[in-house]
């Protein structure tokens, strides 16, 4: 499994959400689909940043409990844990925890802000990743 953390340079939430369906449309346009592993608050967010990201550049979406629900959609989002450990492309995880358990995705990407507690955050999801052996790329993005 590749991990990539990716640090934004501003703590507003707007930047944060339009990065994250930024991210998500890159990762489409290379064939792959996309969990969006979060909060049901920012899911909230996100949804919205994704059906109002334009009229050509919309990406169908959905929420699902389950993850086979997702199987025809390029993009989905969930709050929960089953569908995270089931995914098997790529996996944009916006969660609180640290992940522990073994994952079936190719590819984890987690974002993070200048707020302090998202940057504690990443520190400590950062730190557990390389404890478990896995190579981590950092993109500081200005």
């Amino acid at each position: 499994m590749q991990v990539h953390f990716y640090i934004l340079s501003s703590n507003s939430k707007e930047t944060f959400c339009e990065f994250i369906v930024n991210l998500t449309q890159k990762i489409c346009t290379k064939s792959h689909r996309v969990l969006i592993y979060a909060s049901a608050d920012l899911l909230d967010h996100l949804d919205q940043a994704l059906w109002q990201d334009g009229v050509f550049d919309f990406l169908a979406h959905a929420y699902i409990e389950k993850a086979e629900e997702g199987e025809r959609l390029p993009v989905v989002l969930s709050d929960k844990r089953e569908v995270l450990v089931q995914w098997e492309d790529v996996v944009i995880y916006l969660g609180e925890s640290v992940l522990s358990t073994a994952l079936k995705c190719q590819r984890l990407i987690e974002v993070g802000d200048q707020e302090p507690l998202a940057l504690e955050r990443l520190r400590a999801h950062y730190k557990a990743f390389q404890q478990q052996g896995f190579l981590v790329k950092t993109h500081k993005l200005a």
